[in-house]
């Protein structure tokens, strides 16, 4: 038996749930209109299409309805469950496995009373299934097939059985709906549109591999940029949508990605979208996080830009923390460890094509923010911003001709009083200290002018008496000459003692 067997026409051709005008009219519609919007889209009770999830501008619910794995095309569903509900639009093939295990979901179909466990858009195919085999639907929950054929509903009371045509009641292999369904609600159509809702789901996954990244590397102090080979990183989330790209080689050499320190984690408001940019056929090589649980897991997702295979190696046994987003590759899960987060993919094995390869369990931790595709979001709301034209009526303020006024602070001028240090000037009167011409008294000292009253002294001239000897008569001496008092003038630094006439 082959897990990677393709489905055949006949059953390709079913999948699509289309079994009279009406439901054909709502899928054409549903297509349009996720051309058009690439959202996800529902047909509701009355067969026509309707939008599920509310946009905000450019943001996008990212999985409506709310189911825990969405799958395009076939799932093989080998080892081990899904406790929330599972829809596929392909064939169903299985081993041993339980969906709805604690979670049946929201969806209810059209003309049922209960939430669709499970969905199949295709048939059951029995040649991929072995004979043991058995699928549990849980929770009270229905079931819901596409294509019946080679199978058959039966109704055994507490329990509804879709089982191979021609066994025994209850017989294996079967799909067991644990609850009292209606027979011929299980054929009834489900009301999803596949190819829709993986256009809207295709349309989200490329405008989130364009975003730029927000989210930086850090080294694992949260100190420096990661150096690209320290297998320890960190990273430091904000408000809003946190992107952080990464590569194949990037993802080989991390083991862990923690929180830079004293940074918050993903929450309602804070999502952090990876976006996984690889091609071809990828082993995606899990990093263990630092940030774990449900709650936490609802607010991050892991985007996958790949339409190969990507397979989950049964070496790795890590949990993925997260909604794992890859609408156009094929999801090959043969790690026991889990997902915590819706699985959006183009198909679907879950466990090892051989006995007792585990695949781990899917848990509902279901993505709840609206994500924001980066190539839808500049042309919208950032032209709103040019408003600010409108401040250009600051022209008003130009009324600050006003606080000209300040030409009052000549006022302060006043301080030309302090100019009164021309006071201070008044040592103009230094030269009054001129007065030292008072000094120039001591003229009286010049009194010494007597001293030359050795003109009486000019007495001694007496010896001249013997001047006798000439024969000549002898004149008596001149009495001295009376000296006027003097006048002493001033000329430059010098004194002269002006006299006055000698009398005779």
């Amino acid at each position: 038996m082959s897990a990677f067997r393709r489905p055949s026409p006949r059953r390709t051709a079913r999948a699509g749930i289309d079994r009279g005008p009406a439901p054909r009219l709502a899928a054409m519609t549903a297509l349009v209109g996720a051309a058009l919007l690439g959202s996800a889209l529902i047909v509701d009770h009355t067969g026509t299409a309707s939008v599920p999830a509310a946009l905000s501008g450019s943001a996008r619910q990212l999985v409506d309805p709310r189911f825990n794995v969405m799958v395009e095309g076939d799932a093989q569903l080998y080892e081990n469950e899904t406790e929330g509900p599972v829809a596929l639009g392909g064939d169903l093939s299985f081993r041993t496995y339980n969906v709805a295990a604690n979670d049946p979901g929201t969806y209810v179909a059209p003309g049922d009373d209960r939430p669709a466990g499970l969905v199949v858009g295709g048939g059951i195919d029995f040649d991929d299934t072995p004979t043991y085999a058995r699928l549990r639907v849980l929770q009270n929950s229905y079931a819901k097939i596409g294509d019946l054929a080679g199978a058959e509903v039966v109704d055994a009371d507490d329990i509804t059985f879709v089982q191979e045509a021609g066994t025994v009641m209850g017989g294996l292999p079967s799909v067991s709906v644990q609850t009292d369904q209606p027979v011929e609600s299980v054929g009834n159509p489900a009301g999803l549109d596949f190819a829709g809702l993986f256009a809207g789901y295709r349309s989200t996954a490329t405008g989130l591999a364009e975003c730029p990244q927000t989210v930086e590397l850090l080294d694992q102090n949260g100190a420096g940029p990661w150096n690209g080979i320290d297998p320890n990183a960190t990273i430091e989330l904000v408000d809003g949508q946190n992107v952080l790209n990464l590569t194949a080689d990037q993802l080989t050499v991390l083991d862990n990605i923690n929180l830079a320190p004293g940074g918050p984690a993903p929450a309602a408001g804070r999502w952090l979208i990876f976006n996984v940019l690889v091609e071809g056929d990828y082993a995606f090589s899990v990093p263990n996080l630092g940030f774990q649980g449900n709650e936490i897991s609802r607010h991050m997702l892991w985007n996958f830009t790949t339409s190969g295979t990507i397979t989950l190696p049964a070496s790795t046994g890590r949990t993925v923390w997260g909604t794992f987003y890859a609408p156009n590759a094929r999801l090959v899960d043969l790690s026991a460890g889990n997902i915590e987060g819706n699985v959006v993919v183009r198909e679907f094995q879950h466990g090892g094509g051989d006995v007792g390869v585990n695949g781990g369990e899917v848990h509902p931790a279901y993505f709840e923010d609206d994500v924001i595709p980066c190539g839808d979001v500049p042309p919208t709301d950032p032209t709103d911003p040019t408003d600010p034209t409108a401040p250009t009526d600051p022209t008003e303020p130009t009324d600050p001709t006003d606080p000209t006024d300040p030409t009052e602070p000549p006022a302060p001028t006043d301080p030309t009083e302090p100019t009164d240090p021309t006071d201070p000037t008044d040592p103009t009167e230094p030269p009054a200290p001129t007065d030292p011409t008072d000094p120039t008294d001591p003229t009286d000292p010049t009194e010494p002018t007597e001293p030359t009253g050795p003109t009486e002294s000019g007495e001694p001239t007496e010896p001249g008496e013997p001047t006798k000897p000439s024969g000549g008569a002898v004149h008596a001496p001149e009495p001295p000459h009376a000296v006027h008092s003097g006048r002493l003038e001033q000329t430059g630094s010098e004194h002269l003692l002006t006299t006055g006439h000698a009398t005779p």
